[in-house]
């Protein structure tokens, strides 16, 4: 069998001896017509002889020849489009048997990569500007058929079938997007995706990704050392593939709050797509950031309390990385304060309802208090006209009484320092950037005091006059500096007396 980089080699080879501008294209044109026949009777017959036989079976022949038959075709499907051959209907049949009785992994994996490359090739063969009909609808067929059949494997699969069919949801999601309503007329081929479907992406990129990181140890030789780097890589593309659907909002960005949850825990080896995500996120949907960004929070918040039985310690390392993760949140909005005033204001007032959202009837307050402190970590954010706003909006969240309960029960002290955040911006968290209006450190260095600013030595007059002062034993008396005029260098001048 073939390294697949040979096969892609050869493949890049006809696709660029194709090409009109060479003299030897017609040859090479018969070639390829030649070997691509070959490929799809070899590739039937084998469907044919495996329809009847169980395609789970490892030690099967013709399941081995079905593989590297298929193998071959994907390397030239993805360089060439052999949409002319129509062989794939009976891929589709492979790919249904695989669903409902199992199928081995190099069948399947190549089954998913050739009917993803027949989809991709069959949009870009569209006129856009006047679709046919026809195609349209077996387009929309086939995509709803493969999406369908690809999220069953995703639940139910084996763990290479899965990887391949979250690969292949991601691709076909992001190709038949909301895009497309902006190109010509196909509009009608935006597809987009139920929330049964978002939850089961999410849930799998939650396990496959983020498991069992905890328990890699460190690799003893070379070849562990490669192992692991081959495992991360591939779950680095997993996570790229779900944290794009998130970006070109094709599904809603809720279903990524567990994800950049983990931005702190496992910033070593995700943080740079994590943080790139939550920066374009932000960007594309200020308002639906700032709502994940505060659930993320709330989830994490909720974990801890439920690890520690409802007293969280705020000492413990889960408290400090819940704060870091805010502060990390935070330093994604940068210091333009005009374009971030929205999510950060809006952070604030669901912080606060959900810190406030049990009932302040007893002394120790809502048991979510020590939210806000969380909450403080985007104050230093806020403009003096919005911590005016938000100090009234919390003034309007507590009922009757609560300021004589604040006053004479410590369990009230988050409340107290988040408001007090809110009206002081000095204590506002966060030293990097200073909202307009706040006073500061002057600018430049600091300016060394000039010798006329200088107060100069006074010398008591009884020490002066007397007896047995060093100057009257030398016959020198030291004259006072003048204050009033500008001294020259050196020291001052001695007169003999």
């Amino acid at each position: 069998m073939l390294m697949p980089q040979v096969l892609d080699e050869c493949a890049l080879t006809y696709q660029y001896l194709s090409q009109e501008q060479f003299s030897l294209h017609s040859t090479t044109d018969v070639a390829l017509s030649q070997l691509v026949d070959d490929l799809v009777q070899n590739m039937k017959q084998y469907v044919s002889a495996c329809k009847d036989d169980s395609l789970a079976e490892e030690d099967n022949e013709d399941l081995f020849g079905l593989a590297v038959t298929l193998r071959r075709l994907v390397a030239l499907y993805s360089m060439i489009d052999l949409s002319r051959w129509k062989f794939t209907d009976d891929l589709i049949l492979v790919l249904d048997i695989a669903v409902a009785e199992g199928c081995i992994d190099k069948v399947l994996c190549n089954v998913l990569m050739c009917l993803r490359l027949e989809t991709m090739w069959a949009l870009n063969s569209l006129d856009v500007n006047s679709p046919q009909s026809d195609t349209v609808k077996w387009l929309k067929a086939r995509l709803q058929h493969l999406v369908e059949q690809c999220l069953e494997l995703v639940k139910f699969g084996s763990t290479l079938g899965q990887r391949e069919a979250f690969v292949t949801l991601c691709d076909l999601l992001v190709m038949f997007g909301k895009q497309l309503n902006s190109i010509g007329q196909l509009g009608p081929l935006v597809y987009i995706p139920e929330d049964s479907l978002q939850q089961a992406l999410q849930a799998y990129t939650q396990q496959s990704v983020f498991s069992g990181l905890e328990d890699e140890k460190e690799p003893d030789s070379d070849e562990e050392a490669l192992a692991q780097a081959e495992l991360l890589n591939d779950r680095r593309v997993l996570l790229a593939g779900f944290l794009k659907l998130a970006i070109y909002g094709i599904i809603d960005m809720k279903h990524a709050a567990l994800i950049f949850s983990q931005y702190v825990k496992q910033f070593h080896n995700f943080g740079d797509l994590i943080k790139m995500a939550v920066t374009k996120c932000r960007e594309s949907n200020p308002i639906s950031w700032y709502k994940t960004v505060v659930l993320s929070l709330q989830q994490v918040y909720e974990q801890i309390r439920e690890a520690q039985n409802g007293a969280i310690d705020h000492t413990s390392a889960e408290w400090v990385g819940l704060r870091d993760l805010a502060r990390r949140y935070s330093l994604t909005l940068g210091l333009d304060w005009g374009k971030v005033r929205q999510p950060v204001v809006g952070i604030h007032r669901d912080g606060i309802m959900y810190a406030l959202a049990c009932a302040i009837g007893d002394e120790d307050g809502p048991p979510r208090l020590d939210f806000l402190e969380v909450v403080s970590e985007f104050s230093y954010h806020l403009i003096d006209v919005d911590r005016k706003g938000l100090v009234a909006f919390l003034q309007s969240q507590l009922t009757e009484g609560t300021m004589e309960r604040m006053e004479k029960h410590p369990a009230w002290k988050w409340l107290m320092a988040f408001k007090k955040t809110l009206a002081d911006p000095e204590h506002a968290k966060g030293s990097k950037g200073r909202p307009k209006g706040t006073p500061g450190r002057p600018r430049g260095r600091p300016r060394a005091p000039s010798p006329v600013e200088e107060e100069p030595p006074q010398v008591a007059k009884e020490d002066q006059n007397s007896p047995g002062s060093p100057a009257e034993e030398q016959g020198e008396v030291a004259t006072p500096p003048d204050t009033g005029k500008k001294r020259g260098r050196g020291r001052p001048r001695k007169i003999k007396t």
